[in-house]
């Protein structure tokens, strides 16, 4: 796009972001963007509006609208390499007092995992991402190679490679990914009895693998919550977030914000 021709950018960042002046303040899957002003540094480059927003919040705001906001009450989860959620409360964004409401990634499956050290990551986050199914995957198999064929012989085991041995029955892969769908579903679930949503979306790697896990994981939501939402697999996938970013660009453009640039 010329240059001449851009009016405005919507900034997808991972982490917890401070939407008023455009500062990442925390993302611990990216090395160096801790307290950093996204939007001050390409304002430095740029004179036109630059806003920052959460990568999965956009992505939210971006499958809402694609709904024609039919749904007002929408739960986002985004699985991939790390967990993240978002918030669609009453057909607007709700971002929190700090502005990391709907992180699930840190919520505690139980009282096994209290004051353990995680890092910068959050208990779930370590349990149920692409990274966490391999990393138990590998270590099953140095604890048991005999037990785990064909999977022990793979050198490079992906989540992908983990869902397909899972659809064939291999008992490696069955295990995991079982544990995988109830701490899952243990955590919509708590999501549910609190926020009572319409509609919960999952994106990510851990869903483009089809949503063979999602009848697994309605059946615990079912159980665990006195009105189950209705939970589907995202149509945007990767794409949410850009459909996020133009709407973002519009409601500022309506509020009176896109020539000021705040």
């Amino acid at each position: 796009i010329p240059l001449e021709k851009l009016k405005a950018i919507a900034i997808a960042a991972q982490g917890v972001v401070t939407v008023e002046n455009g500062e990442v303040t925390s993302a611990p899957n990216i090395e160096g963007l801790e307290r950093y002003p996204l939007r001050e540094r390409i304002k430095e480059h740029l004179s036109i509006p630059v806003w920052v927003e959460n990568d999965v919040n956009l992505a939210a705001v971006g499958e809402f609208w694609k709904e024609q906001e039919k749904c007002k009450d929408i739960m986002y989860i985004s699985l991939g390499t790390a967990i993240g959620g978002a918030i669609i409360m009453n057909g607007n964004l709700f971002r929190g007092k700090n502005y990391c409401a709907g992180e699930i990634g840190w919520f505690i499956p139980g009282k096994d995992y209290l004051f353990k050290n995680f890092g910068k990551f959050g208990c779930l986050e370590t349990l149920a991402t692409g990274p966490a199914l391999v990393r138990k995957a590998k270590e099953m198999i140095r604890q048991a190679p005999f037990q785990y064929y064909p999977l022990a012989l793979d050198d490079e085991i992906t989540p992908k490679k983990i869902f397909d041995a899972y659809k064939k029955g291999n008992r490696l892969a069955k295990k995991i990914v079982n544990d995988w769908i109830e701490d899952l579903g243990i955590a919509v679930s708590n999501v549910c009895s609190l926020l009572n949503p319409e509609l919960i979306i999952l994106e990510g790697g851990l869903t483009r693998s089809g949503g063979f896990f999602l009848d697994e994981l309605k059946k615990i939501v079912r159980w665990g919550t006195q009105v189950a939402p209705q939970i589907k697999i995202s149509n945007l996938q990767e794409k949410a977030p850009l459909y996020g970013g133009l709407k973002f660009c519009i409601d500022n453009y309506m509020k009176g914000l896109f020539l000021t640039g705040e």
